[in-house]
C-alpha cells in the first residue's frame, strides 16, 4: 500500500494570494481562456436578459444529453451540439453532486426540487421533452427528513436516506420494499449503491456537544441478506468536554469529511466516499489518527482507495489544496475505473493515485475553472462544467487530452519490451532496453502532449542490453513518456513520477 502527499500546484504562497485576489475581486478573464479541447462554450439563459447561472450538469446514462438545473429555471441539453432540447423556468434538482439521476437507460430520472421536499420526483424524460413536467410519482417517507438519495446502477432500486433508517423502493414503481438502521448513527449519512444488490452507507460522525463521542464509519450493506458484509473504515473519538461550562462545546477533530469543521478558511463539506462505476473501488476520506489524537481543529484530509474485490487498501493520498481557495474532494470515476476526475480539472491514475493532468495548469487557472458540480462521460473522453467570469456563468463540453493522449499512445507506440524500474519513481529510476540494431538516435522524456523535456541519451549504441539511470528529482509529480527513437522506430515507455 503506498501512502502519499501530492501538492497539486507548486507557485509560492505570495503569489498564489495575489492571484486569487485577482479571481476572486477583478473577475479572472476567462472568456479569454481557450485551448483545443473544448468542443462547445456557452451561457445559457432562459430568455434574453436572464442568466439563470448555470454551471452544474448532469449527464444521462447513455450521454447523449444532461441537464442543467438552477434555482430559477433547468434545460435538457443535447451533449455534443449543446443544442437545448427543452427549457423550464420550474426548478428541478438540489444542487449536491448526485441532484438529478437517471436509468433504465435515459427513460426515467429521478430528481428532487428543493431541501424543503422531503421525497424525490419520478420523471419520465421524453414526457418532460415533449412539455410535460408533471412527476410520474413523489416517493417520499412521511416525517423523515432525508440527507441522501441514489439510484442502483441497473435501476432496480432507490434508497432515501435518513439520519436513522435508511428506505429502499422498488423503481419504477416507488413500492417500498425495506428499511436499515444507521448505528451508531451520526450527522451526515450517506448512501451509494455499490452494484444492484449492495449499498455503501457511512455517517461522518456527531455533530458533537460537549463529551459527545463523534463516529465516522463506511460499510457494506447487502440488500436482500439484511445485514453488513464488510466494514471498509470504521473510528470513534469521544470529544473533549469544558467542565466549567459544558454547555459550550468543545471543539472537536473531525474524522474525516464533514460539514462540522473548516479547512484552510473554508467550510470543508464534501461526500464521505465515491464508487466506482464498476463497483471494484471505494474512494473514501480520512483524518491520520496523530492528528486525531493531538485534537487539532483543522486537521489535513487524505484519501484513501479500497479496492471492494481484494478487500485491502491499495493506496492512500494527500491531495494538498493548500494553494487553492476551496475544499478539495469532489471526485468521479471514468467507466473503465482508470481515471478519476477531481474537479473538473485534475486526472487522476487510479492505480498509483498520482495526479498525472492538470487542466488549466499553466497560470494556475485551475484554481477558478475547478467545480463541485460537473460530470464525465463514461469512456472518459469529455467532461462537462461550468465557471463564473464577469458575473456570468459559462457550461462548457470539452475533450481530456489526458484520455486521448494515453489511448493514441497505447494504440500506437506502446511496444513490448524494455522496463523502468522502479515505476513510480521517486528520486531515480532505470531503464533497461535490449536492442537488436547497433544504432540509437535518441532516449528522451516527453510530457503527455508530447513536449520533449529532457534528454537521456543521444548517439549510437552497439547491440544487446543497455540501462540508463533517469533523474527524476527534477521532474514534478506526474506521468511522462520514455522515448526510444531511431530513424526506423520508436519505443514509448510510461514513467510515473510521485514526491
Amino acid at each position: 500500500m503506498k501512502t502519499d502527499k501530492i501538492s497539486l500546484a507548486t507557485p509560492s504562497k505570495g503569489f498564489v494570494c495575489i492571484l486569487l485576489f485577482a479571481c476572486v475581486f477583478l473577475s479572472f478573464p476567462l472568456q479569454a481562456f481557450d485551448d483545443s479541447t473544448f468542443v462547445w462554450r456557452k451561457l445559457f439563459y432562459r430568455k434574453p436578459g436572464d442568466n439563470c447561472g448555470f454551471e452544474h450538469a448532469y449527464l444521462s446514462n447513455t450521454d447523449s444529453i444532461f441537464v442543467l438545473p438552477d434555482l430559477r429555471c433547468f434545460h435538457l441539453v443535447k451533449t455534443l451540439s449543446g443544442e437545448i432540447l427543452y427549457t423550464s423556468s420550474e426548478y428541478l434538482g438540489w444542487q449536491n453532486p448526485r441532484a438529478i439521476i437517471f436509468f433504465d437507460g435515459d427513460r426515467y430520472f429521478i430528481a428532487r426540487r428543493n431541501t424543503s421536499t422531503q421525497g424525490v420526483f419520478l420523471y419520465e424524460t421524453q414526457r418532460v421533452l415533449n412539455g410535460d413536467l408533471i412527476p410520474l410519482d413523489t416517493i417520499r417517507v412521511e416525517g423523515v427528513e432525508m440527507q441522501d438519495y441514489d439510484v442502483s446502477p441497473g435501476g432496480k432500486y432507490l434508497v432515501l436516506q435518513g439520519y436513522l433508517y435508511g428506505y429502499i423502493f422498488d423503481l419504477p414503481t416507488g413500492n417500498f420494499l425495506k428499511s436499515y438502521k444507521m448505528e451508531p448513527y451520526g450527522r451526515r449519512p450517506q448512501a451509494r449503491f455499490l452494484n444492484d444488490d449492495t449499498l455503501v452507507i457511512a455517517v461522518d460522525g456527531w455533530k458533537s456537544t460537549s463529551g459527545e463521542p463523534r463516529y465516522y464509519w463506511i460499510r457494506l450493506y447487502d440488500i436482500n441478506k439484511g445485514m453488513i458484509i464488510d466494514t471498509i473504515y470504521s473510528n470513534h473519538k469521544d470529544c473533549p468536554i469544558d467542565t466549567q461550562k459544558p454547555w459550550i462545546p468543545v471543539p472537536c477533530t473531525p474524522l474525516g469529511p464533514t460539514c462540522d469543521q473548516e479547512w484552510y478558511g473554508w467550510t470543508y463539506c464534501v461526500p464521505m466516499f465515491t464508487v466506482s462505476r464498476t463497483g471494484r473501488y471505494i474512494l473514501y476520506g480520512f483524518v491520520p489518527q496523530e492528528y486525531i489524537d493531538s485534537n487539532v481543529f483543522a486537521p489535513p484530509l487524505w484519501w484513501a482507495l479500497y479496492d471492494v474485490r481484494e478487500k485491502k487498501v491499495l493506496w492512500k493520498k494527500q491531495y494538498d489544496n493548500s494553494v487553492s481557495h476551496g475544499d478539495f474532494g469532489i471526485f468521479k470515476f471514468a467507466a473503465d475505473d482508470k481515471i478519476i476526475l477531481l474537479h473538473a480539472t485534475h486526472i487522476i491514475d487510479v492505480k498509483t493515485g498520482d495526479v498525472v493532468y492538470i487542466w488549466g495548469e499553466k497560470d494556475n487557472k485551475w484554481i477558478v475553472l475547478k467545480q463541485h458540480y460537473f460530470d464525465i462521460t463514461k469512456d472518459g473522453r469529455y467532461i462537462i462544467s461550468g465557471y463564473e467570469s464577469d458575473n456570468e456563468a459559462f457550461t462548457y463540453l470539452r475533450r481530456n487530452p489526458y484520455v486521448d493522449v494515453v489511448n493514441e499512445a497505447s494504440e500506437e507506440t506502446f511496444i513490448e519490451g524494455g522496463t523502468i524500474v522502479p515505476n513510480p519513481a521517486d528520486g531515480k529510476a532505470v531503464l533497461e532496453i535490449d536492442i537488436s540494431e547497433s544504432k540509437i538516435d535518441k532516449i528522451t522524456i516527453n510530457t503527455l502532449q508530447g513536449e520533449e523535456i529532457k534528454v537521456i541519451f543521444e548517439g549510437m549504441l552497439p547491440e544487446g542490453k543497455h540501462l540508463f539511470e533517469i533523474n527524476t528529482k527534477e521532474l514534478a509529480s506526474g506521468m511522462y513518456f520514455v522515448v526510444v527513437q531511431t530513424s526506423k522506430w520508436l519505443k514509448t515507455y510510461k514513467l510515473i513520477v510521485t514526491k
